[in-house]
């Protein structure tokens, strides 16, 4: 089995979760999560990342600042397959991110501008949420609750303009986040009407989506990567107003969202934005229903399966990757022979699509337990649950 060791730089980030979103879609993969503090690791961490690291087959590295520490803690990484995922745009140009067997960027701008700078192989694979959790709010309507959600409250999140626009507007302005900045979480408060929540649970905000008219997004440019909570609300159905940052312009078709044209601090724009939209019902309501078809193809299913594919590539970078469809029907020791005999195959950069044509899928208890034993990824289909747009899958 197929030993991939991923490490990020603190348990509970954006980063921690995305990662850690994989796990149910690898479990023909020795998937493993830790933190390693990019500044400050403590000893437990070192000692984890030792012991997992010798033996992991691929190495990959969610946060570019710990790569970069344990790569020059450890001379004996050179030798060990490693990946670099590029979260951070303002960090880009810190160096040429070349001696990775592959660097991933997370939202198109970033690939474009890793691409003239590094000479390692350079692939996309977008920011994904939990498309199973964020659930549509079929009952929403329109309310004077507009919501931001935030990682850190700090100024770089432009939240003291939005807090004005929304006190201006007599609006009540819903808070998410942890307080990075105490002065300028104070400044925030004090436009009045804040309503703010601290390091709440995903079902708390949830709930906070589902009352909410309004998602906002402020950031300065060249700081986001996501933000990942504009598809958590694309999903929960609360239309969104965001600046043009970060994986924006490749979600935004015109449609499902409302763009902010001037810079953070132009609290006269949020604020006209803000007015235009909440007097508009039929527009907010349009906007729902086309933002939920753009955000539901970004699931952690989908980041699995890509990132699977790239471990593939990694491992295997002198064959072409080729996917093999089996189609079955009942008939338990003619699939076992099958399977058994694909996976002697000397080629090994391969995934398996099985194509079960039974309505009750008699055969999926039986590929779940042979794809555990298998050296490549094992996708199951029911192909008559396909036809009404039902699709199961053990492997991806």
């Amino acid at each position: 089995m197929l030993k991939v060791l991923v490490v990020v730089d603190k348990t509970d980030t954006a980063i921690d979760r995305l990662a850690k979103g994989h796990v149910k879609y690898n479990d023909n993969i020795d998937y493993k999560v830790i933190p390693v503090h990019p500044k400050r690791p403590d000893p437990e961490q070192l000692l984890a990342f030792e012991t997992l690291a010798v033996d992991a087959d691929i190495i990959d590295y969610q946060y570019f600042r710990t790569a970069e520490m344990l790569r020059g803690r450890y001379s004996w990484l050179e030798g060990k397959k490693q990946i670099l995922t590029h979260h951070n745009p303002y960090s880009i140009e810190e160096q040429d991110w070349n001696g990775y067997d592959y660097v991933v960027a997370n939202n198109l701008t970033i690939y474009e501008r890793l691409g003239k700078i590094t000479e390692s192989p350079l692939t996309y694979i977008p920011n994904c949420v939990d498309t199973d959790f964020w659930t549509y709010n079929p009952d929403w309507q329109p309310n004077k609750n507009v919501i931001m959600v935030a990682n850190r409250i700090e100024s770089k999140k432009g939240i003291l303009q939005v807090a004005i626009a929304c006190a201006e507007l007599n609006l009540h302005f819903i808070l998410v986040g942890s307080i990075s900045d105490a002065n300028y979480y104070e400044s925030i408060l004090a436009t009045g009407n804040v309503e703010f929540h601290n390091n709440i649970s995903d079902e708390k905000l949830k709930e906070l989506y589902h009352k909410s008219t309004i998602h906002v997004c402020n950031s300065k440019d060249n700081f986001e990567s996501g933000t990942n909570p504009i598809l958590e609300a694309m999903l929960a159905g609360v239309p969104v107003l965001t600046r043009n940052i970060g994986h924006v312009p490749e979600l935004n078709n015109g449609e499902n969202m409302v763009i902010l044209d001037g810079q953070p601090d132009d609290v006269l724009g949020i604020q006209n934005k803000l007015f235009e939209m909440i007097g508009d019902k039929k527009k907010l309501e349009d906007m729902r229903g086309k933002a939920w078809q753009t955000a539901k193809t970004r699931s952690f299913e989908r980041r699995a399966y890509l990132y699977q594919k790239l471990y593939r590539e990694v491992m295997h970078p002198d064959e072409v990757p080729v996917s093999i469809i089996v189609p079955i029907y009942d008939k338990p020791d003619i699939i076992r022979k099958c399977l058994n005999a694909i996976a002697e195959q000397t080629y090994k950069n391969i995934e398996l699509i099985v194509a079960d044509d039974s309505l009750q899928g008699e055969s999926h208890s039986l590929i779940t337990e042979l794809a555990r034993l298998m050296p490549f990824p094992v996708r199951y289909m029911n192909t008559a649950e396909v036809m009404i747009g039902d699709v199961d899958y053990v492997k991806d």
